[in-house]
């Protein structure tokens, strides 16, 4: 059997405020590394054999310091994605894209490519501030005789539309009674320009009570939300294990009954430039499936909608 090859047919690059994102093609599914260096890379010229002959034509480029970066998608895809921020200003990267097909280690390897990162010029930060649009919806499963994991597993619950009543936790009520509740955020981010580098962004979510040892709310992405919500999106949020966008801690309060969640790289990469943002919180219990030996371990909502402020800028 001859070695698996891939070929790289197309490479696109989206620029943003510290570096790229880069998608590569290829012809077959494979699962591609990116070796890269600060170094210009050292040529050699290897002999090679033509009609009996040796000549010194075959041009290899040695890597003499270089990182291997995966690309982001699980294992072998046709489109191969490498987020490089970081990058700073100014600074040349020469990279080739080498991998495997099917697990196996394959001979072929990629051009040679020189990437130079300047930043084009930007206006400045830009900060907006947007209301979950379906603020008064949360998901609440609380049937009595269930179990904890038949409540926590069920793809339907309830909604819960008194804001006082939106708490996000698990409680055992009594010996065969149990609650998990969970909640969708939805922000339209339709206003954010196309041309935007989305810098960053803060979820802020007023409560009016903490209750017990709360564990730690995640923040995760939830674009197959229903709009408006569905009873079904309880457990469609129960699917929501990673990446987490973000995480808040309830003994850390931020200012006076403000819970703050600062999105990571995942979760500015989240945002939605062409329509609604959707969002969803779980504890960590939930996510674990951890039952609930107290009567109540979350936090609950006060009357106000919860915020998502993204920082932005935009090309000059």
């Amino acid at each position: 059997m001859p070695p698996p090859r891939f070929s790289v047919r197309n490479i696109q690059q989206t620029i943003q405020l510290t570096g790229y994102i880069i998608v590569v093609t290829t012809d077959v599914p494979c699962h591609l590394f990116m070796r890269w260096t600060l170094e210009n890379p050292r040529t050699h010229k290897d002999p090679e054999q033509k009609r009996g002959a040796y000549f010194s034509a075959r041009v290899r480029f040695c890597f003499v310091e270089y990182e291997d970066n995966e690309q982001e998608e699980a294992g072998d895809s046709w489109t191969h994605t490498f987020v490089k921020l970081g990058w700073p200003e100014c600074q040349t990267r020469y990279f080739y894209f080498w991998g495997t097909v099917a697990g196996e280690d394959s001979p072929s390897e990629s051009p040679l490519f020189e990437k130079h990162f300047m930043l084009p010029p930007m206006n400045g930060p830009y900060y907006l501030q947007l209301t979950d649009i379906r603020w008064a919806y949360g998901l609440r499963r609380q049937v009595s005789s269930e179990s904890y994991f038949v409540c926590h597993d069920s793809p339907v619950a309830s909604h819960i539309i008194l804001a006082g009543d939106q708490q996000i936790d698990q409680a055992k009520l009594s010996a065969s009674l149990y609650r998990v509740q969970r909640k969708p955020l939805y922000f339209d981010t339709s206003v954010i320009p196309d041309d935007a580098f989305i810098y960053g962004a803060t979820l802020l979510y007023y409560i009016s009570l903490t209750v017990n040892s709360v564990d730690e709310i995640h923040l995760f992405n939830a674009p197959e939300l229903h709009d408006p919500p569905v009873l079904a999106d309880y457990g469609y949020i129960r699917t929501l294990t990673s990446p987490i966008l973000a995480s808040f801690d309830p003994a850390d309060i931020f200012m006076q009954w403000i819970a703050k969640w600062e999105l990571n790289r995942d979760g500015v990469q989240a945002i939605v430039k062409d329509g609604l943002t959707k969002l969803a919180l779980r504890t960590d219990s939930d996510v674990k499936r951890i039952a609930p030996v107290g009567t109540g371990n979350g936090i609950y909502p006060s009357a106000h909608p919860s915020r998502l402020i993204v920082t932005y800028y935009k090309p000059t």
